[in-house]
């Protein structure tokens, strides 16, 4: 039996997830509710974890130069940030910044691609 989960990192406790199942990837079913930071979706079938989508953050995509700009003392955040090859970040709508792995997104950019896929 093929069941969907998702996973929230919340800022009241970003160290534990809030997992819940789910009837659906509808991202229109997830709301902004300020206190999620980003999620994710799972699958589990016969018992075994599969199928992870990549995190989805609420949030705006900041490059470098954009953190320069908006942010004061900011040097070593930009000097470890350039030194691991990282060029940008998502401020998340709670104020968490989140490294972007390869496929990670902002909620518009999922609910986008979402809806491209289901037409």
């Amino acid at each position: 039996m093929n069941r969907t989960f998702i996973e929230k990192k919340v800022s009241f406790n970003v160290v534990k997830p809030v997992i819940s199942e789910i009837e659906s990837r509808n991202p229109e079913l997830v709301a902004d509710d300020g206190k999620t930071i980003g999620f994710r979706y799972f699958d589990v079938v016969n018992g075994e974890t599969t199928n992870y989508s990549p995190w989805i953050y609420f949030g705006e995509i900041l490059t470098i130069d954009d953190i320069k700009a908006q942010y004061k003392n900011v040097d070593v955040l930009v000097a470890n940030m350039e030194n691991k090859g990282i060029y940008y970040l998502c401020k998340t709508t709670p104020g968490y910044f989140m490294t972007m792995n390869d496929g990670d997104m902002t909620y518009e950019e999922y609910k986008n691609q979402f809806k491209s896929r289901t037409r």
